[in-house]
């Protein structure tokens, strides 16, 4: 039950400071970038892309998440919660959520 509540809290969280719309905006962007190349670079360039895209929007994503919570000043207090899920899976499980 905890744990629910904190992947709650977490999508929440990145919600209400525009995760998801940086997401959509990059997306948007990749689109549009496909459509301007040329037919016969398409096909590499999503091979590209697909290798390249969850790394570079992970660390963004990772990046900004951590450091909104350390401005914040949550980490303190997390740490001592009984959470027995430990604070990297916790993050990651709403990032890598469809």
């Amino acid at each position: 039950m905890r744990f629910r509540s904190a992947f709650a809290f977490d999508i929440r969280f990145q919600w209400r400071h525009g995760f998801y719309w940086i997401y959509v905006i990059i997306c948007t962007f990749y689109l549009v970038l496909l459509h301007l190349i040329p037919d016969h670079y398409r096909e590499q360039t999503m091979l590209l892309l697909t290798f390249i895209d969850p790394s570079a929007l992970g660390l963004i994503l990772a990046g900004g998440i951590v450091l909104l919570e350390r401005d914040q000043g949550i980490h303190d207090p997390l740490f001592v919660t009984p959470i027995r899920v430990s604070y990297d899976e916790r993050k990651a499980a709403p990032v890598r959520t469809p």
